[in-house]
Order: structure tokens, then sequence, then C-alpha cells
């Protein structure tokens, strides 16, 4: 079902894919989605290496002593 291309883009970009097979589950994904959308943050930066020469840079995301659960996006980006 086109599945696979999905849950390449949403691991890509930082997303989820869901593939709810009926109705009935669409209101419990509905509320999760809305749980984690209210709950996070959203972190930016901007390079200390500022040329864009198509150099992979790797992203790390740490918080002190486990405290917080991270759900890092990206694991790294193409500066171009």
């Amino acid at each position: 079902h086109g599945g696979e291309h999905l849950q390449r883009l949403a691991q890509e970009t930082g997303g989820h894919v869901h593939f709810p097979e009926s109705a009935e589950e669409l209101l419990p994904l509905y509320d999760k989605i809305s749980r984690e959308l209210g709950i996070s943050y959203t972190l930016g930066y901007l390079s200390d290496r500022p040329a864009r020469d198509g150099a992979h840079r790797g992203i790390e995301v740490r918080v002190p002593h486990g405290v917080y659960r991270v759900s890092q996006s990206r694991t790294g980006y193409y500066a171009n």
C-alpha cells in the first residue's frame, strides 16, 4: 500500500506514519497525536559552520540525567 515510501519519508523528516485498519482506530489515534503535540517542543539552531559545502553534519540532542524523553527527528543534514 505504498507504506514503505511513507515510512522512509517519516523517518527522514522526524514524523510518524500510522496505518489505521478501521474507522474505529481513528479517534484513539487522533487523541494520541493531540497529546504528543501538546507536550512537545521544537528546537532549532544556527550552525557555526555556515559554508554550504554539501558535507553531512550530525546532530545530537542530549538532556541531563535522563529527566526528559527526547524524540529526535533528524540525526543530521547536508549543508547545501
